[in-house]
């Protein structure tokens, strides 16, 4: 009797185990295709279709994911599924820092500090991750662009829509289908739709 487990305790209990282990044989599939030579290969998913076992994983992340959080909204409880699931990432997101601060460190003379600085300033001066957040903080405190270069951005964005549109016009003409005509602007210097 002592052997058994409680019935309350296989209750509590949402996860499922199953795809915890499809999960694991899916990390293990991908492991073996990322070794080149590897004998093993030859029995994972990459040889019988269209896709290999990243593809499985982040599907059974997905009904994972699914599985832990959607009854809580299922009840009206929001909130609660929201600041988990934000939990959660951020776990995640810690954890896939630290594992590529180790693998960005190599074996040198660097303090694992340095390599945090160093890597933590990549991350936050990368152009993009700058001009992100300052269209972010301009639309959120609604500051206007001057107007020379408000007239630029205003000029680069009408340039590029008729190079679009032209390239995507000479795409049908190829395929031989019939595109409907819309009045056409003189393209941009830079285009290269040959107009």
């Amino acid at each position: 009797m002592s052997s058994m487990t409680s019935p309350s305790s296989e209750q509590t209990s949402s996860r499922d185990h199953r795809v915890d282990f499809l999960r694991g044989l899916a990390l293990a599939m991908i492991f073996i295709n990322h070794i080149p030579g590897n004998p093993y290969a030859n029995f994972t998913t990459i040889n019988f279709g269209f896709s290999d076992a990243a593809e499985i994983f982040v599907l059974l992340a997905g009904f994972a994911s699914a599985n832990a959080y959607f009854p809580r909204f299922a009840r009206g409880e929001r909130w609660s599924a929201s600041i988990g699931a934000l939990k959660r990432s951020a776990v995640l997101y810690v954890s896939h820092i630290l594992t590529t601060m180790m693998a960005v460190a190599r074996p040198s003379y660097k303090s694992a500090g340095r390599v945090v600085i160093e890597v933590a300033r990549k991350i936050l001066l990368h152009p993009f991750v700058v001009a992100t957040a300052l269209g972010v903080a301009s639309a959120a405190f609604h500051i206007e662009a001057p107007v020379a270069l408000d007239r630029l951005l205003q000029f680069l964005q009408n340039a590029s829509a008729p190079c679009a549109r032209n390239a995507s016009q000479s795409l049908s003409a190829r395929n031989g289908r019939e595109y409907s005509s819309v009045t056409s602007t003189a393209c941009g210097s830079a285009c290269s739709c040959g107009r």
